[in-house]
């Protein structure tokens, strides 16, 4: 198994997201939180049809919001949304997307109990020119506000998003360079309403991958990314613009 996200509670507690092999052979979605001292308080699995894996977590006042997907036998998957209380109790779980392919990495919760999704969606083999980046707004009810694909005619993938102050959303990733040419970070500016306001793409000759991007105080924004010809982790740090 593997824990990929690790967000503090807010009393000394931290929670985290990932998943676990299954008594059945497969993956199931896992959350855990550990005290301060870094003890396990409690882990849950959430079994499901298909190979659930958590990408991303959030807490809310409400509890837990984790995203992530579903991996069917067939090669397709679903985006996966997992609501628990702060004790891994469950209260909901919903699969969305209508591409043969959908992949969520990053989630935001919203102030009005909503979230924000980024990752992957499109068909075919893995990291073939078939996907787009994917940014969807989903209200509390479950309901789509408003769903964004970007990317050009070779692989894009949205790996973190953010709201800004302003209510627009900050979105980075990576892109198909080009042939011979690996990927590129790229940066994603999206309205309240999802409409793309500008994007930026950042890269040397081979393969530059955004995963992380943090907010920085006073403006701008910082991308954690990796070089995999390099073999190095890199910090692009990009003025508000």
């Amino acid at each position: 198994g593997a824990i990929w996200c690790l967000r503090p509670i807010g009393d000394g507690t931290f929670a985290g997201a990932g998943w676990a092999k299954s008594p059945a052979g497969d993956l199931d979605a896992l959350l855990v939180r550990f005290d301060p001292a870094g003890k396990v308080i409690w882990q849950a699995s959430y079994p499901g049809p298909a190979k659930e894996r958590l990408w991303s977590l959030e807490v809310t006042p409400q509890g837990l919001v984790a995203a992530g997907e579903a991996l069917a036998a067939d090669g397709t998957s679903k985006a996966l949304v997992l609501r628990t209380d702060l004790d891994g109790k469950e209260v909901s779980r919903v699969s969305m997307g209508t591409a043969p392919v959908e992949r969520v990495f990053s989630i935001q919760a919203m102030a009005d109990g909503g979230y924000v999704l980024a990752g992957m969606s499109g068909s075919g083999p893995r990291e073939g020119p078939g996907y787009d980046a994917k940014i969807a707004r989903y209200e509390a009810s479950g309901k789509l506000a408003w769903s964004r694909t970007w990317g050009g005619s070779g692989f894009d993938v949205g790996h973190d998003v953010h709201r800004l102050d302003s209510g627009e959303f900050l979105v980075t990733g990576y892109s198909d360079a080009g042939a011979g040419k690996g990927t590129d970070v790229f940066l994603l500016k999206l309205s309240a309403k999802g409409e793309v306001i500008w994007s930026r793409t950042y890269g040397g000759s081979r393969d530059d991958r955004a995963v992380h991007l943090a907010l920085l105080p006073g403006g701008g924004w910082l991308t954690l990314h990796f070089r995999t010809d390099l073999e190095k982790v890199k910090l692009l740090k990009v003025r508000n613009a």
